[in-house]
């Protein structure tokens, strides 16, 4: 159970980074300004954040069925 709870929270924070990314990219003056580099970073950030949420999902789904098939 520790370790469903572990990566529940871990996915919780990835959540969270990948909003405020998302919030980012929203924001109008980063394509209007010269903010290439921000958004290519802000781009790389993401790509990054959601694989490793990824293999997170994937290690908690693992630990789930194991939790449940007790």
């Amino acid at each position: 159970q520790k370790l469903v709870d572990k990566l529940e929270n871990q996915m919780a924070e990835y959540d969270s980074q990948l909003a405020h990314i998302q919030e980012e990219l929203a924001r109008p003056e980063l394509y209007q300004s010269d903010g290439g580099s921000v958004l290519l970073q802000l781009n790389q950030q993401q790509k990054k954040l959601d694989a490793d949420r990824a293999t997170i999902e994937a290690e908690w789904l693992d630990a789930y069925q194991t939790l449940e098939q007790g």
